[in-house]
């Protein structure tokens, strides 16, 4: 299978790169061809690979196509104006759909690379990127204006580590220009700061509450939301019946899997002052991806905590002694169990199979 033979050669690279971090020219050359390996596989592939592929890509391409005024291509295309500007400057440059397919990638997987190698000190990147790719790379291929919006808020992640709001806050407008789901993210800022509080316990209580009963009373909440503006009303048609339930026990699945192992381990990692922020950052990911029973959409809005989740478990992994390589074994036997199930089995994104479009 294309899809995990080019992961295989990406997770090599990446190893081979990590074990050369201190020679220069190694670490860079070995570090290219990891993150190029899957940015090709996603520029060469058909545009029927990928749901969201016709449904605006090929449409703004088209587009890009036929006017020369940006300006004007910007008024008549209804998406965000960072992607559209990266849609119509690629497209004038190079002219073929497969170049902004890969160059979109090719922005995705740099930043997810780097972003999980800015926290090599407690989470091995090897890990963190192939749990990345077994898990989010398919869906990528769909949602690709999300993602170029998540790997910009994965990169800036340390921000909230460093407690640098600021810098946080830039990062986390600049990828609302790319999908403006991204706002979400500053609940991750505000998380972090409840967990370094006196009262955390009491403050965490009290927000997982609040997304609990957002759950119980979700369609009045998301018209409460709509009504004062803090949602655009393009949300209400995903608003459903109770009836309707859409329940994702394959996502559920891997998320309480998440959450056993940060528990099992707890007590191993002790010392690690950040055990309780990537507990909670599990706990919300996986609240926030029940809601999807009434609205789908919403549950793109838990893959904002869910890449930090994979931060999790990779720093468990890392941090592991004695039994450090059977969990690795077991931990990615369930993510390429996932990827059985979700993708080639479910057909989540029209992903499966490849077809080469060039």
């Amino acid at each position: 299978m294309i899809y995990l033979l080019c992961f295989a050669f990406s997770i090599f690279f990446c190893y081979l790169g990590y074990k050369n971090e201190n020679k220069k020219i190694s670490n860079r050359i070995f570090s290219i061809l990891a993150i190029l390996i899957p940015a090709i596989l996603a520029g060469l592939r058909d545009t029927s690979i990928g749901t969201d592929v016709e449904v605006y890509l090929t449409v703004a391409h088209k587009l890009a196509q036929n006017y020369n005024n940006f300006f004007e291509y910007c008024s008549i295309l209804d998406l965000e104006f960072l992607y559209k500007a990266m849609v119509f400057f690629v497209t004038k440059i190079f002219g073929s759909i497969n170049m902004v397919m890969f160059i979109q990638h090719f922005i995705i997987c740099t930043l997810f690379f780097i972003g999980a190698k800015n926290f090599k000190e407690k989470a091995n990147p090897i890990i963190t990127f192939s749990l990345f790719l077994l898990m989010y790379y398919n869906i990528s291929l769909n949602i690709m204006r999300q993602f170029m919006a998540m790997s910009i808020v994965f990169y800036a992640y340390k921000f909230v580590k460093e407690e640098k709001f600021l810098k946080y806050l830039f990062y986390v407008l600049l990828a609302t220009l790319f999908h403006s789901s991204a706002i979400i993210s500053l609940v991750i800022y505000l998380l972090y700061k409840i967990c370094k509080s006196k009262h955390k316990y009491l403050y965490s209580f009290f927000v997982l509450g609040i997304l609990i009963l957002a759950i119980v009373f979700y369609n009045p909440t998301l018209e409460l939301l709509i009504n004062t503006g803090m949602i655009n009303s393009k949300f209400i048609r995903y608003s459903l019946d109770y009836s309707m339930v859409n329940f994702n026990y394959v996502d559920t699945l891997i998320k309480l899997y998440t959450l056993f192992i940060t528990f099992f381990q707890l007590k191993k990692i002790k010392k690690d002052k950040d055990n309780f922020f990537f507990t909670l950052i599990s706990v919300f990911d996986i609240i926030i991806l029940q809601i999807s029973i009434f609205s789908p959409q919403i549950m793109r809005l838990s893959m904002y905590f869910g890449i930090l989740s994979l931060v999790n478990v990779s720093r468990i992994i890392t941090d592991s002694r004695q039994n450090k390589i059977p969990l690795t074994l077991v931990t990615i036997g369930v993510y390429l169990l996932y990827f059985i199930m979700y993708y080639i089995l479910g057909g989540s994104g029209e992903t499966y199979p490849y077809i080469l479009g060039m």
